[in-house]
């Protein structure tokens, strides 16, 4: 699991060294005040591009810029982001048209195509830029990609040294479409930043791909892709906006306008060609994409939370400071130093670490169904800042300006920072279990204030960190040791069920193949309440995965169904709530289900 997400989290680490550098030359070589709109332009400088393709992009490009300059009306800043050899940005925010259009002469078309990186890498444009207003539209920043649509995977000495092979599919995300892993990962990744970030593609170069690349803009949420020939047209996307939006303002209460209505309306504001109309149309079609940026920031902080979330009884406590542990593959991701855990993955038996140098990654951490392997383990290194006033890792205590009660279980107590939202609001988890954002600096407001990393209070903390880490662990490992269910095919296909109690201590091994079938395995930690149970043909109740068991609820609470499919290790098996019971989709045999509470026993 973890090469995929390590791959994702590498380039957005890259991509935020130049927000800063971005964000300066917004403010001296570009305009954020009055009407203005933001562009990140991402060119395929493949070795696929050399030739008609490069010439071919160079001419899209130059026409959009050129259709910017001659509406002075509208601010179009630009940054301009390569990817073939390198993923570079060529160009950072600049208001010069003149400047823009000349800095795609040079360039050189050699090396793979590695679309996927430069599109996390367009995020470099997206952070740095605020979004602006235009009536009733929320305008973020767009994306425009000039490629072939001919994507490779990535593999140069800046990443081969950290990660080594790279699987490019994103966690989570089933592919439907039939396409190769790297198709597959740049498609999961425009859907995910085409959410908030309209993207639009143009394809270029002797038989460009566009099936794969109408295929990627699907998920996009206001974008398309643009015909060669349209491109100057496009060039006047943001003066379309603003008459899009001028339109709808006319008319506040209807939720879809007719086209009809939608050409008078424009037609009466001013003189404008037949193809403009017809974007205006598609503009307000898709007007959710230029949703309030209040609506847009809750999500991205829903999104956000879970990323740093305790999901696991067996996982070590956000902020738990961590080193290599004994199975460590990653070779220096850590920077040779501490980390800390800033939340379990959603994959189960993975936890993510924000280490000392600044790289967030997953990593293993027990069993994950399939193997035991510990990638990291607690230690007691404090976080020493260096030139930070405060990072991820940090102890503190209540500050001067405190005023939250007994959130932190108390005076005196010592929490952990696990995420900084801003450099002067961060997130703390206190020893009590609590986790809260606080200010330092906010206002010239410190509701917390570090501690020193050699107080003899801190290696304290630290080392209790680490054995309520050790008895989290053991406790939960003996509990799933007496509570194994496994489950295997036989060679006649039907499905045998084995009940398994070990004592404590001993070790768990996994069952190899019986009979020539496939095994899978039902570990469930102690019940809890309200949880869905199988019954074993040797009348044994038995907890559903967690997964299993969230799809049934699902479907049981919301009313969505009277069966779901679930998988067990691999096993599909069909449940049914009309009648409580459970069949194997390949063997047909039946089992009862029920909902167990507490209130049963």
């Amino acid at each position: 699991m973890g090469s995929e997400r390590r791959w994702f989290n590498y380039w957005k680490n890259k991509a935020s060294e130049e927000i800063n550098k971005n964000r300066e030359s917004l403010h001296l070589n570009g305009r954020v005040y009055g009407t203005y709109v933001t562009t990140v332009f991402l060119l395929d400088t493949s070795a696929n591009m050399a030739g008609k393709g490069l010439e071919q992009m160079k001419t899209a490009f130059k026409d959009i810029i050129h259709e910017f300059s001659q509406h002075p009306s509208i601010t179009e800043n630009v940054t301009v982001i390569t990817c073939g050899r390198d993923v570079k940005v060529l160009q950072y925010y600049s208001a010069n048209y003149t400047e823009i259009s000349e800095c795609v002469d040079d360039i050189k078309c050699s090396g793979g195509s590695p679309l996927g990186a430069g599109i996390i890498f367009c995020n470099s444009g997206i952070w740095s830029a605020p979004y602006c207003s235009m009536g009733s539209f929320d305008i973020r920043t767009k994306i425009v990609i000039i490629t072939c649509g001919k994507p490779t995977a990535f593999d140069s000495e800046n990443d081969s040294g950290i990660f080594g092979d790279t699987d490019l599919s994103i966690p989570g995300i089933q592919n439907p479409y039939g396409l190769n892993k790297i198709k597959e990962s740049i498609i999961n990744l425009v859907m995910m930043i085409g959410r908030y970030n309209p993207i639009f593609v143009i394809p270029v170069g002797d038989e460009p791909d566009i099936c794969f690349l109408g295929t990627m803009i699907m998920g996009c949420h206001g974008g398309k892709i643009i015909p060669l020939h349209e491109a100057r047209q496009f060039g006047r996307y943001a003066l379309n906006i603003i008459l899009a939006s001028k339109a709808t303002q006319r008319h506040p209460k209807e939720a879809n306008i007719s086209k009809e209505k939608i050409k008078m309306e424009v037609s009466g504001l001013q003189n404008v060609s037949e193809k403009d109309l017809e974007d205006v149309c598609e503009i307000i079609e898709k007007k959710h994409a230029y949703r309030s940026s209040s609506c847009i920031e809750k999500e991205i902080e829903e999104s956000e939370e879970g990323e740093f979330q305790e999901k696991y009884a067996h996982m070590p406590n956000v902020g738990t400071r961590v080193q290599r542990g004994p199975d460590w593959r990653w070779k220096n991701q850590d920077g040779l130093g501490a980390g800390t855990v800033i939340g379990h993955s959603e994959k189960f038996g993975w936890v993510n670490v924000e280490w000392d140098t600044g790289l967030t990654m997953p990593y293993r951490y027990g069993n994950n169904g399939m193997i035991t392997a510990y990638d990291i383990e607690p230690c007691n290194e404090p976080r020493i800042l260096e030139d930070q006033p405060i990072a991820v890792g940090c102890l503190v205590r209540r500050g001067p300006d405190w005023k939250w009660g007994d959130q932190d279980g108390g005076e005196g107590n010592i929490g952990a920072v696990y995420r900084l939202k801003t450099p002067s609001e961060v997130y703390v988890r206190w020893p009590n279990g609590k986790k809260s954002n606080y200010r330092f600096g906010y206002r010239n407001c410190y509701d917390v204030e570090i501690c020193d990393p050699f107080d003899p209070d801190i290696d304290e903390m630290l080392q209790k960190q680490i054995q309520c880490s050790q008895t989290r662990h053991t406790k939960e490992i003996n509990t799933e040791r007496e509570n194994i269910t496994s489950a295997s095919l036989c060679s006649t296909g039907a499905l045998t069920l084995t009940i398994t109690k070990r004592k404590q201590g001993t070790d768990v091994s996994s069952h190899g193949r019986s009979g020539g079938g496939c095994v899978f395995k039902n570990t469930s930690s102690k019940s809890i309440k309200n949880v869905w149970q199988w019954r074993s043909p040797s009348n044994t109740w038995n907890d559903f995965p967690k997964d299993a068991n969230d799809s049934i609820v699902d479907v049981f609470t919301k009313g969505k169904g009277t069966s779901v499919i679930v998988n067990l290790q691999g096993q599909l098996c069909r449940v049914n709530l009309k009648n409580n019971s459970m069949v194997n989709t390949i063997t047909k045999q039946t089992f009862d289900i029920r909902l167990w509470n507490e209130d049963n026993i």
